[in-house]
């Protein structure tokens, strides 16, 4: 699962870079981990705006502001368990509201996954373009209120798919869906189609990217057992 990302420009150089209002509240930028803040990308009133949300989704119907699992990451298409039948994202209670009606974009120069096959088991990779680049994620957003005193949280899920074959040589199972400028609006315009609509969407732009790696850090020592 993409849990760690970092994001090495600051909020004026990507809302340069993404042709953004820049809407951030002091600068959010380095290694992204859940529950700290990022830039992200959406849209107000046709326009790109960049603005600060923190990773990992809390659904609007969340009691709490902190949810008992991961939703850093949202997959477009899952196996449930007990039946084997693939359910495609729209259709989880979690991610089904802001699939439909709140999407972004959300800023990367790498995403870091562990791995525990292929050539660099054992080792936290970060995985980046060759050009170096800066990339966007197809993401979803929610917010979610404090009853009692109003207060606001507004968090994202970064969406990830089947991965690319680069990727799945190096050992790992599943990549960000990350999108080409040509496709970024019609993304934000979450609105314009229904929700099953869009997976083929992201499906047809997901973008061809050279990619390269290194190691981040070891993993801690026992990871074999997790093979």
């Amino acid at each position: 699962m993409c849990a760690q990302y970092i994001v090495d420009k600051s909020g004026k150089e990507l809302a340069r870079r993404f042709g953004a209002l820049y809407k951030l509240l002091g600068e959010a930028a380095g290694r992204v981990v859940p529950r700290s803040r990022a830039p992200v990308m959406v849209s107000e009133g046709g326009q790109r705006a960049l603005v600060a949300m923190q990773f990992g989704l809390v659904p609007a119907w969340s009691k709490e502001p902190r949810v008992k699992f991961a939703t850093h990451n949202a997959r477009l298409l899952s196996v449930d368990e007990k039946t084997k039948k693939e359910i495609p994202i729209h259709q989880k209670p979690t991610w089904r509201e802001p699939f439909a009606r709140r999407h972004c974009l959300v800023p990367m120069s790498k995403f870091i996954e562990p791995l525990y096959t292929g050539p660099k088991a054992g080792n936290m990779v970060a995985f980046y373009p060759r050009g170096g680049d800066v990339m966007a994620a197809a993401g979803i957003w929610d917010e979610w209120v404090q009853k009692e005193t109003g207060e606001m949280l507004t968090t994202f899920s970064v969406l990830t798919d089947e991965p690319v074959p680069y990727i799945a040589r190096m050992g790992h199972d599943r990549t960000p869906v990350f999108l080409p400028e040509t496709a970024y609006d019609e993304w934000l315009n979450a609105g314009a189609k229904k929700p099953a609509e869009w997976i083929p969407f992201l499906h047809q732009n997901h973008q061809h990217i050279d990619w390269t790696e290194d190691i981040d850090r070891p993993l801690a020592k026992g990871w074999e057992k997790k093979r």
